[in-house]
């Protein structure tokens, strides 16, 4: 039997790994991601079973399909406004922030300040809208690429997940396969996986949940057949039920400067959605903990746990940014270093260890439960938005039958804290709740054979079920557009112009990323186009070191009037094939050279790994590291002819710059270390760079030793990351 299994991106194969490897020891597996760049995220087992295979493409909605990605997004924000959804304000802003943005093609984004859009609607009202949006999905036919997709791939079941996000792509794939007459099936991955991201717009023939709450969810909130929704529990918790500890509680606690001796309090920390302010009220926990009366708490030990996706926004603390003991301020207060979204062994000796654990809203509360262990949180919506404001919040709750307790105020937190530490702890009713959430057959009984032997009884029994006569052979068959002679994957860049004032300048977009960050270059970055419009002047050779699909080239370009050059290096394929044709589109081929390498510090064959294939991505990394015939290479990783700035100036003419661009996504020192002699130049006036927390020493090193002076400090977000230097010689 071939299954095909279309996921979000392979990073999700981690919660389904075991029942997967399952799957290849009898069926033929094909992983099909709809986004790139994750393929280290698969597991040995499948990366060397004969029977698994992945992808390296995925269809695109069709010319005209934004109207279908608008419908689906209004039904999304809409049912926010539903009676069992009308607390989860933060699910709501998300959907209201996705709305927007495909409603404006990605040009607008929501204010901060905006406050919440609730507007509570009746039983009568829910079902009114549920029906009309049904109805109109009913008149939506499957989408031809993804028919095409399909027909291409010839599975005999589709399994698919999340399938629960905003504007519906994955329904696509559920529609034309019911249109083809192939049998589909959703696995829920996350325990908010059905409540986080709108609706199921397209029923699949079969739902595989954690529970009976899940169930619950899917039948009452998504309208499913209660005969189609199975409970078979979290296969994702299977290791972490079979983990024991890697060290002794005195050789944890001493490794991280902490006393063995004292009760360990474990914080887990939660996502950015949930928190983007969590170090700061962590600080003010810490603080109200040292300054207890009782014993108990004030001589605890803390160790933190940042969540892995989020571990960036601790640098701004000092604190709690390295490794080890905090400092002065903060004594018996240690820092880990998570290495994985799932339960690793760190997660794992941590909460051993731990007399009693605290988090706002993590999944990790769950792994805490699995060890048996008290978990406390915390109402605190002045920090963390997407606490109570997500519906799947309460569900951990003890006060909603879960085992979390939660208070309502510090005080009644640290009351409650000081008698876990004491010893208070209901462990029977822990091992209760867990079972019935996580492993609803039985609390010894692994998930990954059960979920694994259900797919395949499905799956057998839908295929000798399935028609003779599919619907697509008594319906038209969906048409691809006549100009599409490409593959079913492609679809046709429409012609755009980019927000800028001062000349009319288009681009060719036809992915989310163009779209969303390269039409409007002055939400991105005001500051690079501040600073083009301002130095830019007739005459100037303009490096865009990182360019990208071009915008920023047009502009310097326009400014210079028909007099001068851009030289645009951009190594990623697809982006420079776009980046050619935009500056052809604009009539620019005589200003802007497109050059097609890496800069490095040496020449060389070096490592090049995509982020995405789609033109327009940025985030890719390129590695010093030389590449080599006989080393393994991963298929979202290229060998590219490297070279240095200086030699491409010294062997190949290209003018000497008087203005330089750099965005490089991590590899500046590289860039700069190739080009001392160019940045020294007297003839280079003004560099504005990105620049990596992690190149920001030797980078401020280099430029400082050329005679750059930082003379301004920029950034897109609050939370720590990259940040623009604009340097300028004295």
């Amino acid at each position: 039997m071939r299954i095909l299994f279309v996921l979000k991106s392979l990073a999700l194969i981690r919660h389904f790994d075991e029942v997967l490897t399952r799957l290849a020891d009898k069926h033929q597996i094909v992983l099909a991601p709809t986004k790139f760049g994750d393929d280290h995220a698969l597991p040995d087992a499948l990366v060397k079973h004969p029977n698994c295979s992945v992808l390296q493409q995925s269809p695109k909605r069709a010319d005209g399909a934004r109207e279908v990605a608008i419908l689906r997004s209004a039904r999304d924000f809409l049912r926010y406004h539903e009676p069992t959804l009308a607390g989860a304000s933060a699910n709501r802003r998300r959907a209201l922030s996705n709305l927007v943005r495909v409603v404006s093609r990605g040009t607008r984004t929501l204010p901060d300040d905006l406050p919440d859009l609730l507007v509570p609607l009746t039983l009568q009202e829910q079902r009114g809208l549920r029906e009309t949006f049904s109805h109109l999905e009913t008149l939506i036919p499957p989408d031809p690429r993804f028919a095409q997709f399909l027909t291409e791939q010839k599975p005999d079941v589709l399994l698919i997940t999340p399938l629960v996000s905003f504007g519906g792509l994955h329904s696509d794939f559920v529609k034309a396969a019911r249109w083809l007459g192939i049998p589909s099936a959703c696995l829920v991955f996350s325990w908010d996986n059905l409540t986080n991201k709108g609706m199921i717009h397209e029923r699949p023939d079969r739902t595989f949940v954690w529970n009976e709450i899940q169930r619950k969810e899917a039948t009452d909130l998504h309208g499913l057949d209660p005969s189609t929704v199975v409970a078979t529990g979290a296969p994702r918790f299977d290791l972490f039920f079979r983990q024991t500890a890697t060290t002794t509680r005195e050789a944890f606690c001493s490794g991280l400067g902490l006393d063995p001796g004292r009760r360990l309090i474990a914080y887990l920390a939660s996502s950015p959605i949930v928190s983007a302010r969590e170090p700061a009220f962590v600080t003010s926990w810490v603080e109200a903990i040292r300054a207890s009366t009782n014993p108990v708490l004030r001589d605890a030990q803390i160790v933190i746990r940042p969540h892995p996706r989020v571990k960036t926004i601790w640098q701004d603390y000092p604190a709690f940014a390295k490794k080890g003991p905090a400092d002065a301020r903060y004594p018996g207060v240690a820092v880990t270093n998570p290495k994985s979204a799932n339960g690793d062994a760190g997660l794992f000796d941590t909460l051993f260890h731990a007399d009693a654990v605290v988090g706002l809203n993590t999944t990790a509360e769950l792994e805490a439960g699995i060890l048996g262990k008290p978990v406390y949180t915390i109402r605190v919506s002045e920090f963390a938005t997407g606490q109570t404001g997500s519906h799947h919040f309460h569900y951990l709750l003890r006060e909603h039958g879960g085992f979390v307790e939660c208070a309502n105020t510090l005080e009644q937190h640290l009351a409650h804290l000081a008698a876990g530490l004491s010893g208070s702890v209901d462990q029977d009713h822990v091992r209760t709740f867990i079972e019935r959430f996580v492993r609803p057959h039985g609390l010894d009984t692994p998930v990954a054979p059960l979920l694994a032997e259900a797919i395949t009884e499905w799956a057998r029994q839908a295929v000798a079920d399935r028609p003779h006569t599919p619907p697509a052979a008594t319906h038209r068959t969906p048409q691809l557009p006549v100009e599409s002679e490409r593959a079913a994957g492609a679809s046709r860049p429409a012609k755009a112009q980019v927000v800028y004032d001062k000349a009319p300048l288009f681009i060719l977009a036809e992915t989310r990323a163009e779209r969303e960050w390269r039409l409007d270059p002055g939400r991105k970055e005001p500051w690079t186009v501040a600073w083009l419009d301002n130095n830019v002047r007739p005459g100037d050779v303009v490096y865009d070191i990182g360019a990208n699909v071009g915008v920023f080239s047009l502009i310097a370009a326009a400014n210079l009037g028909g007099d001068g050059t851009v030289i645009a290096f951009e190594p990623g394929f697809a982006t420079f094939a776009r980046l050619c044709e935009n500056i052809r589109l604009n009539n620019f081929t005589r200003v802007i050279v497109p050059v097609p390498v890496p800069l490095s510090h040496q020449p060389g064959l070096q490592r090049f790994r995509y982020k995405s294939m789609e033109p327009g991505q940025s985030r890719h990394r390129f590695s010093a590291q030389a590449w080599n015939p006989t080393d393994k290479t991963k298929s979202t990783e290229q060998p590219m002819l490297a070279m240095s700035l200086d030699q491409a100036i010294r062997d190949f003419g290209i003018p000497r710059p008087t203005l330089i661009k750099l965005d490089v996504d991590g590899a500046e020192t590289l860039v700069l270390q190739g080009g001392s002699e160019t940045v020294r130049h007297p003839a280079l006036r003004s560099v504005i760079a990105e620049i990596d927390p992690d190149c920001e020493a030797a980078v401020l090193d280099i430029l400082g030793q050329s005679g750059l002076t930082l003379v301004g400090h920029h950034k897109r977000k609050k939370k720590p990351g990259p940040w623009y230097g604009v340097f300028r010689r004295s």
